[in-house]
Protein backbone atom coordinates (compact mmCIF):
# COMPACT_ATOMS: atom_id res chain seq x y z
CA UNK A 1 0.00 0.00 0.00
CA UNK A 2 3.16 2.07 0.81
CA UNK A 3 4.59 1.79 -2.51
CA UNK A 4 1.29 2.54 -4.61
CA UNK A 5 0.79 5.51 -2.48
CA UNK A 6 4.49 6.74 -3.05
CA UNK A 7 4.01 5.42 -7.26
CA UNK A 8 0.61 7.56 -7.04
CA UNK A 9 2.31 11.04 -5.39
CA UNK A 10 5.67 10.47 -7.75
CA UNK A 11 2.93 10.54 -10.99
CA UNK A 12 1.46 13.60 -9.53
CA UNK A 13 4.75 15.70 -8.81
CA UNK A 14 6.09 14.13 -12.20
CA UNK A 15 2.57 15.44 -14.08
CA UNK A 16 2.59 18.73 -12.14
CA UNK A 17 6.35 19.67 -13.31
CA UNK A 18 5.80 18.46 -16.63
CA UNK A 19 2.69 20.86 -16.89
CA UNK A 20 4.84 23.53 -15.33
CA UNK A 21 7.20 23.34 -17.93
CA UNK A 22 4.73 23.04 -20.49
CA UNK A 23 3.30 26.46 -18.96
CA UNK A 24 6.51 28.48 -18.52
CA UNK A 25 7.48 27.64 -21.97
CA UNK A 26 4.28 28.94 -23.34
CA UNK A 27 4.33 31.99 -21.25
CA UNK A 28 8.03 32.29 -22.54
CA UNK A 29 6.42 32.05 -26.33
CA UNK A 30 3.31 34.74 -25.63
CA UNK A 31 5.79 37.18 -24.24
CA UNK A 32 9.00 36.45 -26.56
CA UNK A 33 9.76 39.71 -28.25
CA UNK A 34 11.32 39.22 -31.57
CA UNK A 35 15.50 39.47 -31.46
CA UNK A 36 16.27 41.49 -34.67
CA UNK A 37 19.88 41.92 -36.46
CA UNK A 38 21.45 45.48 -36.28
CA UNK A 39 24.78 44.57 -37.23
CA UNK A 40 23.47 44.48 -40.84
CA UNK A 41 21.15 47.15 -42.37
CA UNK A 42 19.54 46.40 -45.73
CA UNK A 43 18.88 49.22 -48.05
CA UNK A 44 15.68 48.79 -50.42
CA UNK A 45 14.63 51.60 -53.33
CA UNK A 46 10.74 51.95 -53.80
CA UNK A 47 9.68 54.80 -55.74
CA UNK A 48 11.60 57.65 -54.83
CA UNK A 49 12.84 56.74 -51.58
CA UNK A 50 15.28 54.39 -49.90
CA UNK A 51 14.20 52.05 -47.03
CA UNK A 52 16.58 50.93 -43.95
CA UNK A 53 15.64 47.96 -42.45
CA UNK A 54 16.72 45.50 -40.11
CA UNK A 55 15.75 41.31 -40.26
CA UNK A 56 14.92 39.08 -37.39
CA UNK A 57 17.82 36.50 -36.45
CA UNK A 58 15.57 34.50 -37.96
CA UNK A 59 15.36 35.89 -41.49
CA UNK A 60 11.63 35.60 -41.02
CA UNK A 61 10.64 39.09 -40.36
CA UNK A 62 11.96 42.95 -41.21
CA UNK A 63 12.25 46.34 -39.92
CA UNK A 64 12.19 49.70 -41.54
CA UNK A 65 13.32 52.01 -39.11
CA UNK A 66 14.69 54.72 -41.48
CA UNK A 67 13.46 56.21 -44.75
CA UNK A 68 15.15 59.06 -46.99
CA UNK A 69 14.30 60.60 -50.56
CA UNK A 70 14.28 63.35 -52.51
CA UNK A 71 14.41 67.14 -51.14
CA UNK A 72 14.93 69.20 -54.49
CA UNK A 73 13.11 72.38 -54.39
CA UNK A 74 11.29 71.08 -57.83
CA UNK A 75 10.16 67.20 -57.45
CA UNK A 76 9.14 66.78 -54.18
CA UNK A 77 7.01 63.27 -53.49
CA UNK A 78 3.33 63.39 -52.82
CA UNK A 79 3.02 59.89 -51.95
CA UNK A 80 5.32 57.42 -49.34
CA UNK A 81 4.63 53.46 -50.49
CA UNK A 82 6.18 51.37 -47.87
CA UNK A 83 7.47 48.14 -49.46
CA UNK A 84 5.75 44.91 -48.11
CA UNK A 85 9.25 42.71 -47.76
CA UNK A 86 12.52 43.29 -47.45
CA UNK A 87 14.97 40.52 -48.53
CA UNK A 88 11.62 38.40 -48.91
CA UNK A 89 11.05 39.00 -44.61
CA UNK A 90 7.33 40.66 -44.53
CA UNK A 91 7.67 44.11 -43.21
CA UNK A 92 6.34 43.12 -39.18
CA UNK A 93 7.62 46.71 -37.70
CA UNK A 94 8.77 50.87 -38.80
CA UNK A 95 9.64 53.17 -36.81
CA UNK A 96 13.28 54.92 -35.58
CA UNK A 97 15.74 52.28 -33.63
CA UNK A 98 16.87 55.34 -31.53
CA UNK A 99 17.22 54.17 -28.18
CA UNK A 100 17.92 58.01 -26.53
CA UNK A 101 15.49 59.58 -24.15
CA UNK A 102 14.11 61.98 -26.96
CA UNK A 103 12.95 59.89 -30.09
CA UNK A 104 13.41 59.96 -33.53
CA UNK A 105 10.58 59.52 -36.58
CA UNK A 106 11.33 57.46 -39.26
CA UNK A 107 12.47 59.86 -41.96
CA UNK A 108 15.28 60.77 -38.92
CA UNK A 109 14.30 63.94 -37.46
CA UNK A 110 13.65 64.52 -33.67
CA UNK A 111 10.65 64.80 -32.27
CA UNK A 112 10.83 67.15 -28.72
CA UNK A 113 7.28 68.07 -27.34
CA UNK A 114 8.83 70.43 -24.82
CA UNK A 115 9.99 72.80 -27.53
CA UNK A 116 7.13 71.81 -30.21
CA UNK A 117 9.61 69.64 -32.76
CA UNK A 118 7.63 67.89 -34.52
CA UNK A 119 10.11 66.06 -37.12
CA UNK A 120 8.81 67.70 -39.88
CA UNK A 121 11.51 68.06 -43.16
CA UNK A 122 10.98 69.49 -46.42
CA UNK A 123 10.61 65.97 -47.51
CA UNK A 124 7.24 65.64 -46.00
CA UNK A 125 6.12 68.81 -47.50
CA UNK A 126 4.31 67.44 -50.08
CA UNK A 127 3.12 63.73 -49.11
CA UNK A 128 -0.56 63.78 -48.66
CA UNK A 129 -0.26 59.69 -49.34
CA UNK A 130 0.95 56.65 -47.29
CA UNK A 131 0.36 53.23 -47.72
CA UNK A 132 1.64 50.48 -45.07
CA UNK A 133 1.66 46.91 -45.41
CA UNK A 134 -0.54 44.91 -44.24
CA UNK A 135 2.25 42.74 -42.23
CA UNK A 136 2.99 45.63 -40.31
CA UNK A 137 1.85 44.54 -36.52
CA UNK A 138 4.06 47.02 -34.33
CA UNK A 139 4.38 51.12 -35.20
CA UNK A 140 7.28 52.87 -33.07
CA UNK A 141 6.60 55.84 -31.25
CA UNK A 142 6.89 59.55 -33.06
CA UNK A 143 7.29 56.82 -36.70
CA UNK A 144 5.11 59.39 -38.42
CA UNK A 145 6.10 62.44 -36.83
CA UNK A 146 6.06 65.53 -38.82
CA UNK A 147 4.29 64.80 -41.56
CA UNK A 148 2.25 68.46 -42.25
CA UNK A 149 0.82 67.32 -45.59
CA UNK A 150 -0.64 63.83 -45.02
CA UNK A 151 -4.53 63.85 -45.60
CA UNK A 152 -5.66 60.27 -44.94
CA UNK A 153 -3.84 57.21 -43.67
CA UNK A 154 -5.28 53.06 -42.62
CA UNK A 155 -3.15 51.68 -39.83
CA UNK A 156 -3.04 47.89 -40.49
CA UNK A 157 -5.51 45.89 -38.87
CA UNK A 158 -2.49 43.38 -37.04
CA UNK A 159 -1.76 46.82 -35.43
CA UNK A 160 -2.69 46.83 -31.51
CA UNK A 161 -1.25 49.50 -30.61
CA UNK A 162 -0.99 53.48 -31.26
CA UNK A 163 2.02 55.02 -29.19
CA UNK A 164 3.14 58.34 -28.34
CA UNK A 165 3.59 61.18 -30.93
CA UNK A 166 2.53 58.88 -34.12
CA UNK A 167 1.30 61.65 -35.67
CA UNK A 168 1.87 63.95 -34.02
CA UNK A 169 2.11 67.59 -36.28
CA UNK A 170 0.07 65.88 -38.94
CA UNK A 171 -2.28 69.47 -39.49
CA UNK A 172 -3.67 68.56 -42.28
CA UNK A 173 -4.79 64.73 -41.38
CA UNK A 174 -8.88 64.36 -41.93
CA UNK A 175 -9.44 60.61 -41.80
CA UNK A 176 -8.27 57.71 -39.83
CA UNK A 177 -9.53 54.44 -40.17
CA UNK A 178 -7.70 52.60 -37.12
CA UNK A 179 -6.76 48.49 -36.69
CA UNK A 180 -9.32 46.35 -36.13
CA UNK A 181 -6.92 45.02 -33.96
CA UNK A 182 -6.75 48.00 -31.75
CA UNK A 183 -6.00 47.49 -27.93
CA UNK A 184 -4.67 50.70 -26.73
CA UNK A 185 -4.42 54.49 -27.95
CA UNK A 186 -2.28 57.24 -26.93
CA UNK A 187 -4.29 60.06 -27.21
CA UNK A 188 -2.14 62.00 -25.39
CA UNK A 189 0.49 62.95 -27.66
CA UNK A 190 -0.29 60.44 -30.50
CA UNK A 191 -2.65 63.05 -32.64
CA UNK A 192 -1.19 66.33 -31.17
CA UNK A 193 -1.24 69.20 -33.66
CA UNK A 194 -3.92 67.63 -35.37
CA UNK A 195 -6.67 69.82 -35.87
CA UNK A 196 -9.03 68.88 -38.77
CA UNK A 197 -8.81 65.38 -37.74
CA UNK A 198 -12.84 64.74 -37.85
CA UNK A 199 -13.20 60.79 -39.41
CA UNK A 200 -12.33 57.62 -37.45
CA UNK A 201 -13.38 54.35 -38.77
CA UNK A 202 -13.26 51.02 -37.04
CA UNK A 203 -14.43 47.84 -38.08
CA UNK A 204 -17.21 46.47 -35.92
CA UNK A 205 -14.86 43.15 -35.11
CA UNK A 206 -12.74 45.11 -33.17
CA UNK A 207 -13.37 43.67 -29.51
CA UNK A 208 -12.28 46.85 -27.22
CA UNK A 209 -13.43 49.67 -29.05
CA UNK A 210 -16.85 50.77 -30.85
CA UNK A 211 -17.12 54.56 -32.94
CA UNK A 212 -20.28 56.61 -32.30
CA UNK A 213 -21.18 60.02 -33.32
CA UNK A 214 -17.34 60.59 -34.71
CA UNK A 215 -16.01 59.55 -31.14
CA UNK A 216 -14.30 56.66 -30.04
CA UNK A 217 -15.60 54.26 -27.59
CA UNK A 218 -15.23 51.23 -25.39
CA UNK A 219 -16.97 48.15 -27.02
CA UNK A 220 -20.00 47.78 -24.69
CA UNK A 221 -20.29 52.12 -25.46
CA UNK A 222 -19.72 52.65 -21.55
CA UNK A 223 -16.31 54.73 -21.55
CA UNK A 224 -15.64 57.78 -23.94
CA UNK A 225 -12.31 57.41 -24.79
CA UNK A 226 -11.27 60.37 -27.41
CA UNK A 227 -13.06 63.16 -29.23
CA UNK A 228 -11.19 63.53 -32.85
CA UNK A 229 -9.44 67.49 -32.61
CA UNK A 230 -11.78 69.07 -35.30
CA UNK A 231 -15.12 68.45 -33.59
CA UNK A 232 -16.56 71.68 -32.54
CA UNK A 233 -19.97 70.16 -30.34
CA UNK A 234 -20.08 67.03 -28.81
CA UNK A 235 -23.42 65.21 -27.18
CA UNK A 236 -22.18 62.27 -25.29
CA UNK A 237 -24.07 59.51 -25.78
CA UNK A 238 -26.74 58.17 -23.05
CA UNK A 239 -24.56 54.81 -22.84
CA UNK A 240 -21.62 56.54 -21.46
CA UNK A 241 -20.80 56.23 -17.65
CA UNK A 242 -17.56 57.56 -17.89
CA UNK A 243 -14.94 60.13 -19.30
CA UNK A 244 -11.67 58.78 -20.40
CA UNK A 245 -8.73 61.19 -19.04
CA UNK A 246 -7.55 63.53 -21.69
CA UNK A 247 -10.65 62.24 -24.22
CA UNK A 248 -11.13 66.51 -25.37
CA UNK A 249 -7.77 67.62 -24.84
CA UNK A 250 -6.29 69.91 -27.65
CA UNK A 251 -9.59 69.83 -28.88
CA UNK A 252 -11.60 71.76 -31.15
CA UNK A 253 -14.51 71.30 -29.12
CA UNK A 254 -16.15 74.65 -27.92
CA UNK A 255 -19.67 73.15 -26.28
CA UNK A 256 -20.28 69.77 -24.68
CA UNK A 257 -23.32 67.86 -23.13
CA UNK A 258 -22.54 65.64 -20.98
CA UNK A 259 -25.59 62.41 -21.09
CA UNK A 260 -27.94 61.40 -18.33
CA UNK A 261 -25.65 58.75 -17.33
CA UNK A 262 -22.27 59.93 -16.85
CA UNK A 263 -21.17 59.89 -13.19
CA UNK A 264 -17.15 59.19 -13.62
CA UNK A 265 -15.30 62.24 -14.42
CA UNK A 266 -11.69 61.59 -13.83
CA UNK A 267 -8.68 64.06 -13.65
CA UNK A 268 -8.32 66.04 -16.80
CA UNK A 269 -11.11 64.35 -18.60
CA UNK A 270 -12.61 67.43 -20.01
CA UNK A 271 -9.67 69.56 -20.03
CA UNK A 272 -9.45 71.99 -22.94
CA UNK A 273 -9.00 75.79 -23.46
CA UNK A 274 -11.29 75.58 -26.12
CA UNK A 275 -14.50 74.26 -24.56
CA UNK A 276 -16.57 77.18 -23.44
CA UNK A 277 -19.85 75.33 -22.86
CA UNK A 278 -20.98 72.57 -20.62
CA UNK A 279 -24.35 71.63 -19.79
CA UNK A 280 -26.14 68.49 -18.46
CA UNK A 281 -28.82 66.39 -19.70
CA UNK A 282 -31.62 67.03 -16.77
CA UNK A 283 -32.15 63.06 -16.34
CA UNK A 284 -28.42 63.25 -14.74
CA UNK A 285 -28.71 61.88 -11.25
CA UNK A 286 -24.79 61.60 -10.01
CA UNK A 287 -24.02 65.63 -11.19
CA UNK A 288 -25.40 69.05 -10.65
CA UNK A 289 -24.17 72.60 -12.43
CA UNK A 290 -24.05 75.53 -10.42
CA UNK A 291 -22.66 78.72 -11.86
CA UNK A 292 -18.87 77.84 -13.50
CA UNK A 293 -18.63 74.52 -11.95
CA UNK A 294 -20.08 70.84 -12.59
CA UNK A 295 -19.95 68.95 -9.25
CA UNK A 296 -20.81 65.34 -7.86
CA UNK A 297 -24.25 65.35 -6.19
CA UNK A 298 -23.12 62.31 -3.57
CA UNK A 299 -20.11 64.25 -1.89
CA UNK A 300 -20.27 67.87 -3.20
CA UNK A 301 -16.87 67.10 -5.14
CA UNK A 302 -15.89 69.34 -7.77
CA UNK A 303 -15.82 67.73 -11.11
CA UNK A 304 -15.09 70.58 -13.68
CA UNK A 305 -14.83 74.18 -13.99
CA UNK A 306 -15.66 76.66 -16.89
CA UNK A 307 -13.27 79.45 -16.94
CA UNK A 308 -14.99 83.34 -17.67
CA UNK A 309 -11.40 85.63 -19.33
CA UNK A 310 -9.09 83.70 -17.05
CA UNK A 311 -11.69 83.51 -13.75
CA UNK A 312 -12.75 80.58 -11.95
CA UNK A 313 -15.19 81.12 -9.02
CA UNK A 314 -15.71 77.67 -7.33
CA UNK A 315 -19.30 76.97 -6.61
CA UNK A 316 -20.50 77.82 -2.86
CA UNK A 317 -22.51 74.64 -3.32
CA UNK A 318 -19.30 72.53 -2.76
CA UNK A 319 -17.58 71.48 -0.08
CA UNK A 320 -14.31 69.08 -1.55
CA UNK A 321 -11.79 69.30 -4.42
CA UNK A 322 -9.59 66.47 -4.74
CA UNK A 323 -7.84 65.65 -7.58
CA UNK A 324 -9.91 64.60 -9.89
CA UNK A 325 -11.64 67.61 -11.65
CA UNK A 326 -11.20 69.06 -15.46
CA UNK A 327 -10.76 72.90 -15.85
CA UNK A 328 -12.20 74.28 -19.44
CA UNK A 329 -11.08 77.86 -21.34
CA UNK A 330 -7.81 78.38 -20.03
CA UNK A 331 -4.49 77.36 -21.10
CA UNK A 332 -3.07 74.87 -18.77
CA UNK A 333 0.49 74.32 -17.56
CA UNK A 334 2.61 72.64 -20.05
CA UNK A 335 2.62 69.33 -17.86
CA UNK A 336 -1.02 69.99 -18.51
CA UNK A 337 -1.75 70.73 -22.29
CA UNK A 338 -0.92 74.54 -22.43
CA UNK A 339 1.59 77.51 -21.18
CA UNK A 340 -1.02 79.99 -19.64
CA UNK A 341 -2.27 80.60 -16.08
CA UNK A 342 -5.82 81.65 -14.44
CA UNK A 343 -5.66 85.35 -13.46
CA UNK A 344 -7.96 84.56 -10.35
CA UNK A 345 -9.26 81.62 -8.35
CA UNK A 346 -12.04 81.86 -5.58
CA UNK A 347 -12.65 79.18 -3.15
CA UNK A 348 -15.78 79.67 -1.16
CA UNK A 349 -16.13 79.48 2.40
CA UNK A 350 -18.14 75.54 1.53
CA UNK A 351 -14.91 74.29 0.72
CA UNK A 352 -13.24 72.45 3.80
CA UNK A 353 -11.62 69.51 2.36
CA UNK A 354 -8.22 69.49 -0.38
CA UNK A 355 -6.81 66.48 -2.02
CA UNK A 356 -3.11 66.25 -1.56
CA UNK A 357 -2.60 67.57 -4.80
CA UNK A 358 -5.62 69.72 -5.73
CA UNK A 359 -3.82 72.72 -6.86
CA UNK A 360 -1.64 71.54 -9.52
CA UNK A 361 -3.55 72.14 -12.19
CA UNK A 362 -5.02 75.45 -11.08
CA UNK A 363 -1.78 77.37 -11.05
CA UNK A 364 -3.94 81.21 -11.02
CA UNK A 365 -1.56 84.91 -10.76
CA UNK A 366 -4.34 85.41 -7.07
CA UNK A 367 -5.64 82.96 -5.18
CA UNK A 368 -9.06 83.97 -3.29
CA UNK A 369 -9.51 81.68 0.03
CA UNK A 370 -13.19 82.88 1.37
CA UNK A 371 -13.35 80.65 4.72
CA UNK A 372 -11.95 81.93 7.99
CA UNK A 373 -10.80 78.78 8.69
CA UNK A 374 -8.15 76.93 6.52
CA UNK A 375 -9.50 73.66 4.83
CA UNK A 376 -8.28 70.06 6.10
CA UNK A 377 -5.85 69.28 3.48
CA UNK A 378 -5.26 65.48 2.50
CA UNK A 379 -1.83 63.89 3.74
CA UNK A 380 0.90 63.73 1.17
CA UNK A 381 0.16 61.81 -1.94
CA UNK A 382 2.72 59.85 -4.22
CA UNK A 383 3.68 62.98 -5.90
CA UNK A 384 5.89 64.43 -3.07
CA UNK A 385 7.47 67.18 -4.90
CA UNK A 386 4.36 68.66 -5.81
CA UNK A 387 3.53 71.74 -3.69
CA UNK A 388 0.01 71.36 -1.43
CA UNK A 389 -1.07 75.08 -1.61
CA UNK A 390 -0.83 77.89 -3.95
CA UNK A 391 3.29 79.24 -4.56
CA UNK A 392 4.71 81.99 -6.10
CA UNK A 393 1.35 83.77 -6.60
CA UNK A 394 -0.64 85.98 -4.46
CA UNK A 395 -2.55 85.19 -1.81
CA UNK A 396 -6.01 86.59 -0.69
CA UNK A 397 -7.45 85.69 2.80
CA UNK A 398 -10.32 87.19 4.93
CA UNK A 399 -9.37 89.89 8.15
CA UNK A 400 -8.39 88.53 10.77
CA UNK A 401 -7.28 84.77 9.08
CA UNK A 402 -3.59 86.23 8.35
CA UNK A 403 -1.92 84.71 11.00
CA UNK A 404 -3.86 80.81 10.32
CA UNK A 405 -3.31 81.01 6.50
CA UNK A 406 0.32 81.46 7.63
CA UNK A 407 0.83 78.95 10.56
CA UNK A 408 -0.99 76.43 7.47
CA UNK A 409 1.41 77.45 5.00
CA UNK A 410 4.21 76.65 7.70
CA UNK A 411 3.17 73.74 8.98
CA UNK A 412 3.34 71.83 5.28
CA UNK A 413 6.72 73.69 5.12
CA UNK A 414 5.83 76.04 2.16
CA UNK A 415 6.71 79.48 4.15
CA UNK A 416 9.51 79.96 2.09
CA UNK A 417 7.46 79.83 -1.27
CA UNK A 418 5.33 82.73 0.44
CA UNK A 419 7.01 86.00 0.83
CA UNK A 420 5.38 88.61 2.67
CA UNK A 421 4.46 90.35 -0.56
CA UNK A 422 2.46 87.49 -1.36
CA UNK A 423 -0.15 87.90 1.50
CA UNK A 424 -3.07 89.92 1.01
CA UNK A 425 -6.31 90.10 3.04
CA UNK A 426 -10.01 91.44 2.01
Amino acid sequence: MKKRWLGIMGAILLSAAVGGLAGAEESRAKTAETVWNKRKTITVTNGEFEFYAYLSSEGDQSWIYKVTGKQNETEKPEKLVFPEKINGAPVTKVGSATTDDFTKSIFDVWVEHAHDGDGYTPLLEKISEMTLPDTVTKIVNSAFSGMHALTSVKIPDKVKVLPGSVFYGSKNLEKLQLPKNLKKIDIYSGFDDCPKLSVITLSRKNPNFSVKNKMLLSKDKKKLVWVPPANKKVSVPNTVEEIGENAFLRSQVTEVKLGKNVSILPSMCLNSRKIKKVTLDKRNKSLAKDGQCIYHREDNSFAVGIAKNKKLAISSKITKITEDYSICGVRLPRGQGGAGLLKRLDIPASVTQLGANWIRPFEADKVYFHNPTPPQLSKKGKDRWQAQLPVYCKIYVPKGSLRAYKAWYKEKKLAYAIDEEYWHTF
